[in-house]
């Protein structure tokens, strides 16, 4: 537990020097409002703004994960990390965790910066915090695994997206139906909390398994 909170710390103190995670993201959904509120001044159908705020979620992500990976690749502190005589799962979780709660804040921020533009209610706070939780971890947990898995190749930032997004489509769907149930009908369906958090298991499980192979290639 002490290697990871050592760990966190110097992810929070690179991104308060640096801030190359979260105002990226930010500034890529300001460009995604913009389009989506250049031809209408409100939603009527719900589900639309529920799909575009986890996709834009997820492209962001996806920025998010390519500016920090490459901060330890340039800096060096990827292979000065592998080179700690510590277990290295313990360095997939706290990239995972550090990576999480930065898309967690961003995604609450996000969820605001949407209701005020959009003229959207902002949803039931603690039922959408634990679908954000939910959607957020498991999207960090595939996105750290497969972003160690490309670091190393020329075209990494196509290969990112392009294994990230069909691997999370289940995900995503369930995501996007609980959101939009919850705001139109103020209804908070259980059954696709299940499902996230059986992917969220599914996920974790695989990629813990998965990472010593990964690194070492």
């Amino acid at each position: 537990m002490q290697y990871i909170l050592h760990l966190l710390k110097k992810d929070f103190l690179l991104e308060f020097r640096t801030r190359e995670i979260i105002l990226p993201y930010l500034l890529f959904s300001f460009l995604l409002l913009f389009l989506l509120a250049f031809g209408t001044q409100r939603l009527e159908n719900l589900s639309i703004f529920s799909f575009f705020y986890f996709l834009s979620f997820i492209f962001s992500g996806i920025i998010g994960f390519e500016r920090a990976f490459s901060l330890e690749i340039e800096t060096g502190g990827i292979y000065s990390l592998l080179t700690f005589p510590i277990p290295r799962n313990l360095i997939f979780i706290s990239k995972t965790i550090s990576m999480f709660i930065f898309q967690t804040i961003s995604g609450l921020l996000l969820m605001l910066i949407f209701s005020v533009f959009l003229n959207i209610r902002f949803p039931p706070f603690f039922p959408f915090l634990l679908i954000l939780i939910l959607f957020s971890f498991g999207f960090c947990v595939l996105g750290t695994l497969l972003s160690f898995l490309t670091y190393s190749s020329k075209a990494k930032e196509f290969l990112l997206p392009i294994l990230l997004i069909p691997l999370f489509v289940p995900p995503f769907i369930a995501g996007t139906k609980a959101l939009s149930i919850l705001i139109e009908e103020n209804i908070f369906k259980l059954n696709y909390i299940y499902f996230l958090i059986f992917f969220d298991i599914l996920y974790f499980l695989i990629s813990d398994v998965l990472f010593d192979y990964i690194i070492i290639e």
